[in-house]
């Protein structure tokens, strides 16, 4: 019976660890985006501000939104700007 409880608990240890990696993960993986599209916005900003806007993907089932990017294809705009976050 001691083997049984042990073996319980130690089975809902493993998959409370798994679940809060999958959660960290998840909230990292969103923020992630943002903060690359801010680094490109400034990193690649020209004195002339030659920014356009690009649609970036927040993932598969995420959806997506526009970021104002030096290599953006679209209209002109103000160089890090973000539409919305993931």
């Amino acid at each position: 019976m001691k083997k049984k409880i042990l073996g319980g608990i130690a089975v809902l240890v493993i998959v409370a660890v798994a679940v809060w990696n999958v959660n960290l993960s998840s909230q990292t993986k969103g923020m992630s985006n943002i903060m690359l599209a801010n680094v490109e916005a400034l990193a690649g900003e020209s004195s002339d501000g030659s920014c356009k806007w690009k649609q970036v993907s927040c993932g598969i089932f995420s959806g997506s939104y526009e970021a104002c990017l030096t290599n953006g294809d679209g209209n002109t705009c103000s160089c890090g700007t973000v539409t919305r976050d993931c």
